[in-house]
């Protein structure tokens, strides 16, 4: 009789219990967050890390690229000439941000981006 008092608290929890939620499969893609520079103006863009090309919708002679939440070399920029992509890092340790010198400067129609991000440590 005792054992059957001590299990009755854990017997009522699991006729209680709620189950477990089921968790989507698929989760939400990161965002990627970029700010294109072009001399002494410039813009933000903000897309999902999906794997999809979106495209900028602006047509500013774009010189640097900066990645402000992203790898950089994960991602593609798509222009309507040829152009050559050079790699850099900008700021100060310990957090630094990777950018693309874009020359010669010009418009950049679309990005897309991988799905690494960088470590926040």
């Amino acid at each position: 009789m005792k054992s059957l008092l001590l299990l009755l608290p854990a017997l009522l929890g699991l006729a209680f219990a709620h189950p477990a939620p089921e968790l989507d499969s698929r989760a939400a893609p990161q965002i990627a967050h970029f700010y294109f520079q072009a001399a002494a103006t410039g813009y933000n863009l903000t897309v999902p890390a999906d794997g999809n090309w979106y495209p900028t919708n602006n047509g500013l002679n774009v010189n640097i690229i900066t990645a402000l939440d992203f790898t950089v070399t994960q991602c593609e920029f798509a222009t309507h000439q040829q152009v050559a992509f050079v790699y850099q890092l900008s700021g100060a340790d310990p957090y630094p941000k990777e950018q693309f010198a874009v020359g010669p400067p010009q418009p950049i129609d679309r990005v897309h981006d991988a799905y690494e991000r960088l470590s926040e440590e």
